[in-house]
């Protein structure tokens, strides 16, 4: 898998490519892909979903998180994007304890600002 930073030429492919993945992941302004260190608003392409893309990510993701000694890795997904849950529970990640739940999935509300409930996952690198 070739992992690239985002250059100011892809932000156009970076939109569009989100914008399928609507209502779970809505794009932000194009100033706001600069502000960020971390991994967000994973999604795979909907014509490549189903053939081990997001496990290759995880994986590189958990090698990369071992190298710099990192215990755990988290990630958020909307209450209601069900496959993601899924996913992520297959992939080893653990449901983190909410204030409540939503649809049988425990949610923290208000996590990333008013109105932005989200589940959080966790995954635990043993060391």
């Amino acid at each position: 898998m070739i992992i690239e930073p985002l250059r100011v030429p892809l932000i156009p492919d970076v939109v569009a490519l989100m914008e399928l993945g609507a209502p779970y992941i809505t794009p932000r302004t194009y100033s706001d892909y600069w502000l960020y260190s971390e991994f967000q608003d994973i999604m795979t392409h909907p014509e490549h979903r189903r053939r081990g893309v997001t496990r290759a990510l995880v994986d590189d993701l958990r090698k990369q998180a071992w190298v710099w000694s990192c215990r755990r890795l988290y990630l958020t997904s909307g209450p209601g994007n069900i496959a993601a849950h899924k996913t992520w529970e297959t992939l080893g990640f653990a449901n983190v304890r909410g204030d409540r739940f939503i649809d049988g999935v425990s949610v923290i509300t208000d996590y990333k600002g008013p109105g932005k409930t989200r589940a959080v996952y966790e995954l635990v690198l043993e060391r």
